[in-house]
């Protein structure tokens, strides 16, 4: 009897202690850039961010909702004053928030973000951070996705098949896996690392952003829809157009190499300013039509 009492005892208090740490969602927020942030979601203002509160938010746009840098002032010992701004560095505690379906964190010092908790995240923008680790896995709705100028040398997607917007520039990628994200029209994948891009099953893609990267050649034959082409600063021999007649707009400059651009038939080459709304390569390299 008294080992049955002690093990109740026991579990009572272990409940005690996870309702209590469920109940005060602000202890699990390190950060206190972040943490006053989210008073703005203590709807009773009892100092305490509970569950039902937290279920309430769907959007968290730190960057436009009136967060800024706070200024810290300290003073060395002859009493010049040394202004620093400080940012947010952690996002921990974010996993409580289960119904956010947008969140802009842009603009911080976060260097690991894991959203693996809110499942129901539509819209992301992480931009201009310092993110080496991005978890992503479990957020298979996320259609907008803005990771750029960061500094992430891998990349998975495999479980985002609603993405639609995908913008990862200006990052340390020296490949980039979309064989899974088939609903993909926009993709800007410039200033990486990469040596290839294999856009083959993103067909419904209408503008691509890969320039100012490694590539010696891009396979655009089943991207029809493309209509806006940035490959300029690339290492491009040649550049296959023959199946892209909606394009618009084409950056190819700065690839030293290229010599031949393969345009599709109806391509006005007297004049190809009637067919293309914009044209940016170099001099050496021409339009012909494909053999």
């Amino acid at each position: 009897m008294k080992r049955f009492l002690l093990l109740c005892l026991f579990m009572l208090t272990a409940f005690s202690i996870l309702a209590q740490d469920i109940a005060n969602i602000f202890d699990k927020i390190t950060d206190p850039i972040f943490k006053e942030y989210c008073q703005r979601f203590d709807a009773n203002g009892d100092g305490v961010l509970s569950p039902d509160e937290a279920a309430t938010v769907a959007e968290m746009n730190i960057l436009n909702d009136g967060y800024s840098p706070k200024l810290i002032i300290t003073y060395n010992l002859d009493s010049v004053a040394k202004i620093k701004r400080a940012y947010i560095e952690s996002l921990d505690g974010i996993e409580y928030f289960t119904n956010l379906t947008m969140l802009n964190c842009s603009g911080s010092n976060i260097t690991s973000l894991d959203l693996s908790k809110n499942a129901k995240l539509t819209r992301l923008s992480c931009r201009e951070n310092k993110i080496t680790k991005l978890n992503l896995e479990n957020n298979a709705v996320l259609t907008n996705l803005a990771c750029g100028i960061n500094r992430l040398d891998t990349l998975n997607l495999s479980n985002n098949t609603a993405l639609t917007e995908l913008d990862c520039c200006g990052n340390q990628l020296t490949e980039l896996n979309l064989t899974n994200n088939t609903e993909l029209s926009i993709l800007i994948c410039c200033f990486n690392n990469l040596k290839t891009l294999d856009i083959s099953n993103n067909t419904r893609l209408v503008a691509l952003d890969c320039s100012s990267n490694k590539l010696n050649s891009i396979n655009l034959s089943n991207n029809t829809a493309l209509k806006n082409l940035y490959c300029n600063r690339n290492l491009l021999r040649s550049l296959d157009l023959s199946n892209n007649s909606l394009l618009h707009y084409l950056y190819c400059y700065d690839n030293s190499k290229l010599s031949s651009i393969y345009m599709w038939r109806g391509f006005n080459f007297d004049k190809p300013q009637n067919s293309l709304r914009y044209i940016d390569k170099d001099p050496a390299a021409y339009f012909k039509l494909k053999p």
